[in-house]
């Protein structure tokens, strides 16, 4: 350095000024994924700079949810409303020198979460037809579909996978079907859970009976299960079977959770009815119907001289296993109730038996048993057969102990237990007077000779109810050797 003054030129040492110049941050591009699902996390965007520089890091349409310098994890947020979002993330490199670089901006698209819709469905699984039912979605171009079945399997599917045909197995009881959307960038939904209806409609036509209390009605017993939540209409129609076969007649419809119907005012004494239930969800290839049931009449005669009474009744039909048997029920005069009085096997529709001296009024009902662990039964009308049973008498007896014709025995006096019998001698003497004869007079230490008899019986009339009273008179003659 040199100085000059008036009086004087100044000379000093001189010095070197050194300037550093540091480069401008570079331009780089931001590492990291830019096509993200909405509300992806978790990703991380590096931007490579000069060592120990600082950055400043901004975000649109997410939150940077960790900071390390060079480094950012991101949380995005939403798409547009079912479109794609145009997202940013930008960052600026400041040097350690303070030398700024510039902002430096990566567009990152935001995509939908995908959110397939059924196209197609063969929701109403038919138990008749459960192979190759379609089932298709719609989504995103170039989705890919990932399907879940559960109590069945794909039989088939299209080659981008949005349709499949499924055979479904009928005696499976939970039926589901799903599928997930993957979009080409990796965008999963969430699980589209098709709505399944199995229709395994059965009509079971458990019995039909006439009413004990009433043989006019017969009661229809049923039961319809496993049906789908679905509309369904059933019917309950009836024909004459028996003595000939009629066209069938509806009687109504009838509800999934009806189990009886009762059917009045008919000729059950002579005609046998058949019933059927049919029915299922209208214009559907999925109807089903019952087995066809009828009801059991039954008829019979009575032989008074052989004493012989003749049942016979027509076949119950209707039950899967047949009948197990018939039983033949009998209530006698005035009792209360009818009681089990013989059994017939199944093939058997006919009773014969010599019983008539044990009442003046048969009356009978069949029974029929299912053949089944739970049976169902099922009962007939009711026939009555009547007796006289008039009182005989003989007008001789030959006490000589030949077991022949030694007794005074009167014919069906068993039948009358409330009775007076009274024996007179021919001076109009009584010799016997009893009101339980036991049919063993013999006229003992008597003479032979003609005797006078008086009989007055009691009896309940089990048709009239009213209480019938008969007095005998006649003679008897007595031969002794």
């Amino acid at each position: 350095e040199r100085t000059t003054t008036t009086s004087a030129n100044c000379s000093g040492g001189s010095d070197t000024l050194f300037v550093l110049i540091t480069p401008q941050p570079l331009v780089n591009k931001i590492n990291g994924k830019f096509e993200v699902c909405e509300f992806e996390t978790n990703l991380v965007y590096t931007y490579r700079g000069f060592e120990l520089s600082k950055y400043e890091w901004k975000i649109a349409g997410g939150e940077i949810i960790a900071n390390q310098g060079n480094t950012v994890t991101v949380r995005w947020g939403s798409a547009d409303k079912g479109n794609i979002f145009k997202g940013k993330l930008s960052v600026k490199e400041t040097t350690i020198f303070g030398c700024d670089g510039n902002v430096i901006d990566s567009l990152v698209n935001i995509y939908p979460t995908p959110t397939p819709r059924i196209a197609l469905s063969d929701s109403v699984i038919c138990q008749f037809s459960t192979n190759n039912l379609r089932y298709s979605v719609s989504g995103f171009p170039r989705s890919r579909y990932e399907w879940t079945v559960a109590g069945g399997r794909i039989a088939s599917q299209s080659l981008d996978s949005a349709t499949i045909f499924v055979n479904w197995d009928a005696q499976t009881a939970v039926k589901q079907l799903n599928v997930i959307e993957k979009t080409p960038i990796g965008c999963v939904s969430k699980p589209l859970n098709f709505p399944l209806y199995f229709d395994g409609t059965t009509v079971n036509l458990k019995a039909i009976t006439v009413q004990p209390a009433n043989e006019r009605n017969i009661n229809v017993s049923f039961s319809i299960r496993n049906t789908p939540n679905l509309p369904q209409t059933f019917t309950l129609s009836r024909r004459t079977f028996l003595p000939s076969q009629g066209a069938w007649q509806s009687l109504g419809s009838i509800s999934r959770n009806d189990t009886l119907f009762s059917d009045n005012q008919l000729d059950t004494d002579n005609v046998s009815f058949q019933y059927k239930i049919e029915g299922g969800r209208p214009n559907s290839n999925c109807l089903v119907n019952s087995f066809e049931h009828n009801s059991i009449v039954i008829r019979g005669l009575g032989n008074e001289e052989q004493s012989l009474i003749q049942l016979n009744w027509n076949e119950y039909k209707g039950w899967a296993s047949g009948a197990r048997r018939y039983e033949v029920w009998r209530k006698l005069d005035n009792e209360a109730d009818f009681k089990l009085y013989a059994t017939n096997m199944a093939n058997t529709l006919n009773f014969n038996n010599n019983s008539a001296k044990e009442g003046f009024r048969h009356c009978f009902k069949i029974r029929a048993i299912e053949n089944s662990t739970t049976p169902s039964v099922s009962w007939s009308n009711e026939i009555c057969i009547d007796f006289k049973h008039d009182i005989t008498v003989p007008n001789v007896i030959t006490p000589n102990n030949d077991g022949k014709n030694d007794n005074f025995v009167i014919g069906n006096l068993s039948l009358y237990p409330k009775h007076e019998f009274v024996i007179f001698n021919r001076f109009g003497g009584e010799v016997l007077k009893t009101n339980s004869y036991g049919q063993n007079w013999q006229a003992s230490d008597l003479p032979a000779g003609t005797y006078f008899y008086q009989l007055q019986t009691e009896r309940l009339d089990a048709v009239s109810g009213q209480v019938l009273v008969n007095a005998i008179k006649g003679w008897i003659q007595v031969l002794k050797e």
